[in-house]
């Protein structure tokens, strides 16, 4: 899995992460079902997740509201059907609302201000302050990724 990734290649991480100042993205997808069909999502790996999409059983996560809430831009940008085909990383802009989930250096990344509370002043400006203030960039991993289990509210 991710950790183990991580793990494994921490000085290469490290390099990407501090040296070339890169957020490292991890697509994020959903299950159309319940919490068990996602968890199976995350250990069946890209292929089954790929598979998953082509099914219609999986989706971008909140990419059009057929499994739940609808907020196109917090991942358009990751382009996950590129991702779903390909095998090497690739670099995203940053646009507004995008608020993927990413492997960062927590010592270089803005500390997350506590005070920022609600949908929209949260991680998504936490991300926009290292993009823009401090010359972040977004590089999309080609291996792993997210799966969004759904819960109740």
């Amino acid at each position: 899995g991710l950790h183990s990734t991580v793990a494994g290649s921490a000085a290469e991480l490290r390099r990407r992460c501090v040296e070339e100042r890169r957020l490292l993205v991890l697509p994020a997808f959903e299950s159309c079902a319940d919490a068990c069909e996602a968890a199976a999502l995350a250990a069946g790996g890209k292929p089954a997740l790929a598979a998953a999409v082509v099914a219609g059983r999986a989706r971008t996560f909140a990419s059009d509201g057929r499994c739940g809430d609808t907020f196109p831009q917090g991942h358009r940008a990751t382009d996950s059907k590129r991702w779903l085909a390909t095998d090497g990383a690739y670099s995203v802009e940053h646009e507004e609302g995008f608020e993927p989930f990413v492997v960062a250096s927590r010592r270089l990344v803005p500390p997350y201000d506590e005070r920022f509370t609600g949908f929209g002043r949260n991680k998504i400006l936490q991300l926009w302050e290292a993009a823009r203030l401090c010359g972040f960039t977004f590089e999309v991993v080609p291996s792993h990724f997210v799966v969004h289990a759904r819960h109740a509210a």
